[in-house]
């Protein structure tokens, strides 16, 4: 009798229970991973920054609010037949799947695509984008430029060339960092314990007053 009486006070789960914990990727620490070594991003950075977010606001939304696509187009081809009439751009558009992201034009006519531009010019400079190919032209397989043609080229772009190749220290004196490829003033950044983050001229201007104390 006991036993009937423990078993009926028993918590009986029928089914497949899952308790959603968080895997070890989700548990990030961004202040560590990404040590800023000092350098802080600008008023004009901030300000980029807050604009881009501001143009990427989500507003409140529900599911509710958006219609089946599927159903849409169907109930709008029903109507187009029992009204025996042409299907036109209007309906097109009415029965279109309006879950989609929009279009680049569509971003643009927002703003949006030019907040993120802004952004990005306030972050990485400019001459990002060029910066970036650079970058790429000195991994594996790049052919060594500037050597034999006077100092002229782009230096650090060569394959298996070394810190020890390039004279920082006569390129920061003579204000022409510049021709260094960014990987390599990245890791010249890393190798002296500086901020290797920011664009092009910022690394310039950093490994110069490290060098020259200026």
């Amino acid at each position: 009798a006991d036993d009937d009486d423990d078993d009926a006070d028993d918590l009986k789960i029928v089914g497949l229970h899952v308790v959603e914990l968080p895997y070890l990727d989700d548990l990030r620490h961004p202040e560590r991973a990404h040590a800023t070594g000092g350098v802080v991003a600008g008023p004009d950075a901030i300000a980029a920054a807050e604009a881009a977010i501001e143009a990427n606001r989500v507003d409140e939304y529900s599911p509710l609010d958006v219609p089946n696509p599927s159903l849409s187009r169907h109930y709008r081809a029903l109507e187009i037949q029992a009204l025996d009439r042409a299907w036109t751009e209007s309906d097109e558009l009415e029965a279109g799947d309006v879950t989609k992201p929009p279009d680049a034009a569509s971003l643009e006519k927002m703003g949006i695509k030019e907040k993120m531009i802004a952004f990005k010019a306030a972050v990485y400079g400019t001459k990002h984008d060029a910066e970036a190919l650079e970058d790429a032209a000195a991994g594996p397989g790049a052919k060594r430029s500037g050597a034999g043609a006077g100092g002229a080229g782009k230096l650090g772009s060569g394959l298996g060339q070394t810190l020890a190749d390039i004279d920082f220290r006569e390129l920061a004196a003579a204000n022409d960092l510049e021709r260094v490829t960014v990987a390599k003033l990245k890791e010249f950044c890393a190798a002296n314990g500086l901020a290797v983050g920011g664009a092009k001229a910022a690394l310039c201007e950093r490994i110069k007053g490290h060098l020259l104390g200026s």
